[in-house]
């Protein structure tokens, strides 16, 4: 299955994420796809569609906000 995923941060979460991939030796978007959102995405099934529809978010019930909230934070 693919999935396209588009993320906004701001300055403070950047910096967070900048600074989580320098020390692993990798970029942001690295990062982004090989940890934080198959993590998320583990951490999140449950919310997910049984099946891929098109398009994805429309499936969604709960608000961005909601979802966004929830996300694991990086140690």
């Amino acid at each position: 299955m693919s999935v396209k995923v588009m993320v906004a941060f701001g300055p403070q979460t950047f910096t967070l994420l900048d600074t989580e991939a320098k020390q692993r030796g990798i970029s942001v978007q690295e990062l982004l796809r090989a940890v934080i959102i198959p993590e998320w995405f583990k951490t999140h099934i449950d919310i997910l569609p049984s099946k891929t529809p098109s398009p994805m978010f429309n499936k969604f019930k709960e608000p961005r906000e909601t979802l966004l909230s929830s996300a694991t934070p990086i140690r």
